[in-house]
């Protein structure tokens, strides 16, 4: 489990590097407006992809041991063409964007998605190395490619950007459809729509889910643009993207740990090394946003262009929660391999609800730090619940994320386990 975590952590570094050159590039030779723009694409296609994940999302770590492959990767496939194509008719219809910016939504939602039913894939089957290129590789071959349209090509254009995506979730997806080709039996094509009725009713439990997370992420970037416009949500969001690097090492903790508790028996010892993971994860979200707050106003000027010069103070009340979220991404995979969704459906309602109230209250008064305070309420709301409730859940002391001597020991012991052979 170590070596996958580090392994998987590093590949989330160099997504991460690679987003950040993405947002670097964008932003500074783009603009705020064009940067706030470009942000509202992506959520947007982030909530269609949402819809899309009903059938083919995480839920189907559950089911892939028991139903056969056609049978779940068919009506995923067919369910993502009809959620992007009723999202460009929706967009369209509604003028939310033009007839090009709707297309595109559409067709990287779609790429996307079924990208996400191939990391599932061999997410459940536990093959790492093509888990982790598939979900590293878009973003690393959407960097040079947007690089060598923008600085060979001299084609600065977002056009440009999300051609790059399109033709990089291309790429994935054939990797990824070469290794599943023997997977595949033209014989169990008449089996493939008899399991549909249990492919929605574990997707929509999971997506409620993910959507009150997705809403309690996500949300505040709406409320921002609708009350401050394009090149507000453009500055705010690359604030947003520097300090969510914080979750690289909880993020992939919590992947290969829902993959490994989902097969295997949870004892007091699994659940004391679980919040080991925890306080290194809080540590090294606190390392992080110490430099990033610390870093002066000429790095930000010289990165990212004088426009976004303060906006890692801008967000200063987005780091309490960014650091506690920590808590919950890790503890949240313990529930989900278990499948017991109803508790943490119900502290993101209320995290979404205290959201709400917050970016109604503040964002008019304090602007972007309305907005970081909202979220990171929402954040520290459910890191609390959670954490109660898996000490409860597995008697364990509350006072047990209190660093002890252990600690350095265990992670004595796991960095010789990685480095010294």
């Amino acid at each position: 489990m170590q070596k996958n975590i580090f392994h998987t952590s590093l590949v989330r570094l160099a997504s991460t590097i690679a987003n950040f050159l993405l947002v670097f590039i964008v932003a500074r030779y783009l603009g705020p407006n064009a940067k706030g723009i470009a942000s509202i694409i992506l959520t947007t296609i982030t909530f269609v992809v949402f819809f899309s994940s009903i059938i083919g999302g995480q839920s189907y770590i559950f089911l892939i041991p028991k139903l056969k492959f056609e049978a779940l990767v068919v009506p995923a496939a067919l369910w993502s063409m009809l959620m992007s194509v009723s999202a460009f008719l929706i967009l369209s219809f509604l003028n939310v964007t033009n007839i090009q910016g709707a297309a595109f939504i559409a067709v990287i939602a779609l790429l996307m998605s079924l990208n996400n039913v191939q990391t599932t894939l061999f997410l459940s089957k536990q093959r790492w190395a093509l888990f982790n290129l598939l979900q590293s590789l878009p973003v690393i071959l959407t960097l040079l490619l947007t690089a060598c349209l923008f600085f060979v090509f001299q084609k600065m254009t977002l056009n440009g950007y999300l051609m790059s995506m399109i033709v990089s979730y291309c790429f994935a997806l054939l990797i990824g459809f070469w290794f599943l080709r023997h997977e595949f039996s033209v014989s169990n094509l008449s089996q493939t729509f008899e399991e549909v009725e249990t492919l929605f009713r574990y997707g929509l439990s999971y997506q409620l889910l993910d959507l009150l997370q997705l809403l309690n992420l996500r949300f505040y970037f709406f409320m921002l643009h609708h009350l401050q416009g394009d090149a507000d949500l453009g500055y705010f969001s690359v604030g947003v993207s520097l300090f969510e690097s914080c979750w690289i090492f909880a993020r992939s903790v919590q992947t290969v740990s829902y993959s490994r508790f989902v097969s295997s028996v949870f004892s007091a010892e699994v659940a004391i090394e679980v919040i080991r993971y925890v306080k290194f994860s809080i540590f090294i979200s606190i390392v992080i946003s110490f430099v990033l707050l610390a870093l002066p106003d000429a790095f930000y000027h010289l990165v990212f262009g004088n426009a976004y010069v303060g906006v890692n103070w801008s967000l200063k009340w987005f780091v309490p929660g960014a650091i506690a979220y920590n808590i919950y991404l890790i503890l949240q995979s313990y529930y989900l391999a278990k499948a017991k969704y109803t508790s943490l459906i119900l502290m993101n309602v209320f995290g979404f609800i205290l959201s709400l109230i917050g970016c109604y209250a503040w964002i008019p008064l304090r602007y972007f730090t309305g907005a970081a305070a909202s979220a990171s309420m929402s954040f520290l709301f459910c890191a609390i619940l959670v954490y109660v409730l898996f000490c409860k859940d597995n008697k364990l002391s509350l006072g047990v994320l209190w660093p002890c001597k252990s600690d350095l020991n265990a992670l004595k012991n796991t960095l010789q386990g990685l480095f010294v052979k």
